[in-house]
């Protein structure tokens, strides 16, 4: 019975679902659609959570960046949602085709995994910039044809709102870039760098001072 109540709630059929898969299979199956997004979002937090006092903290950033503590409760809410999203496309594996959704829903998790060390970990917001946006074009993708395969009023809210945090994901790595031209740079190069301008400065001021 609260089986039942829980999918009328979210307006799912739950008289199809425990009549074709079974009430411990689709509970079994829904967890685990929920899970991987979840595991690997948890996963890419371990390498985060390192750099936010030390590099992170270090980069300008626009006025409009979230606070940092934003971050992992929407992530969270995210992943869950996604996730609910590609169950109710799996499960309607017997009566649609549903390999390509499924394919372009995997190939966009796997680019929204990746984006956490390059943005983080290779210090790259460059790369992490045009990376975003080929996982916003994939999540889009991904988007349209789940919601041929089950339902649009099913899939878009759930879908929708994350496009808009990759989009603005996208957007805030792209400022971020802009605002930190060498963000990948070590502290030891920037301190090669340093020495170099002060001989190059050196030289023009003084002619017969060159460089080692």
């Amino acid at each position: 019975a609260h089986l039942s109540a829980t999918f009328s709630l979210l307006n799912y059929p739950s008289d199809i679902i425990t009549r074709k898969m079974g009430k411990g299979q689709a509970v079994l199956s829904l967890a685990a659609s929920i899970g991987i997004p979840l595991i690997g979002g948890f996963a890419g937090s371990l390498l985060t959570i390192p750099e936010i006092p030390t590099w992170y903290k270090s980069l300008k950033k626009p006025k409009w960046n979230p606070p940092n503590w934003l971050f992992g409760p929407a992530w969270g809410v995210l992943y869950t949602a996604q996730g609910v999203a590609s169950w109710l496309v799996w499960r309607r594996r017997n009566t649609t085709k549903v390999v390509v959704p499924l394919t372009l829903y995997g190939i966009q998790l796997l680019l929204n995994w990746a984006w956490t060390p390059i943005f983080f970990k290779a210090h790259r917001p460059d790369i992490a910039t045009g990376e975003a946006a080929a996982m916003l074009g994939v999540a889009t993708a991904a988007t349209v044809t789940m919601a041929r395969a089950a339902s649009p009023e099913q899939i878009l809210p759930l879908m929708v709102p994350y496009l808009g945090w990759i989009a603005f994901a996208t957007a805030l790595s792209a400022k971020i870039h802009q605002l930190n031209p060498e963000a990948h740079k070590s502290a030891k190069d920037k301190v090669k760098d340093a020495a170099a301008d002060v001989k190059s400065a050196a030289t023009k001021a003084v002619p017969g001072v060159k460089g080692a």
